[in-house]
């Protein structure tokens, strides 16, 4: 397994990155549902996985979704407001489709996704928001591909997954 490691970033930058975001999860959980049972990760998720269904090899949308997944684990749908809308935006589907390792194409979808929370955060500040805004466009395009890279190596480990989270044949990722 080789996740890029970004110029002049110490050897441990990812596990710098990933637990930087773990500590982030007591925030996310602080905020509120979505209004009117709304699952804006969840429809993300579906989305993706409807684009990416008929891709060869490990795609920017796997790790999309890997990341965006271990976020609806730890804190369900809280914060998510209506972070759908950008990705659910037609013109970003053709990255999705793009091999994993095309970092320019996870970082076109981060670019919407900071502008998205940005604007959100401005409007109302909460846990949710200063979670989302910590993390800037370098982070989402490092912390997206490293989870498709786990994604990927999770799948050497047992051959019958197909993707993280739902549908994985793994029962704690059952909905």
């Amino acid at each position: 397994m080789s996740i890029q490691q970004p110029e002049g970033q110490p050897k441990s930058w990812f596990l710098t990155l990933f637990f930087r975001s773990a500590s982030k999860v007591p925030d996310l959980r602080s905020d509120v549902e979505p209004p009117d049972g709304r699952t804006p990760r969840k429809n993300v998720i579906n989305h993706i996985q409807e684009q990416i269904k008929d891709c060869e090899g490990p795609t920017v949308g796997e790790g999309i979704v890997a990341a965006i997944q271990t976020l609806r684990d730890t804190a369900g749908e809280r914060g998510a407001r209506e972070i759908d809308s950008v990705f659910l935006k037609p013109e970003l589907a053709q990255y999705y489709r793009r091999p994993l390792d095309d970092l320019e194409a996870h970082r076109v979808i981060a670019v919407q996704e900071v502008a998205y929370w940005l604007a959100e955060h401005k409007k109302k500040e909460t846990g949710g928001t200063r979670s989302a805004v910590a993390f800037t466009v370098q982070d989402r395009v490092q912390l997206q591909h490293g989870f498709g890279k786990l994604n990927e190596f999770s799948k050497t480990l047992d051959p019958t997954s197909t993707r993280y989270g739902p549908g994985s044949g793994y029962p704690q990722f059952t909905e």
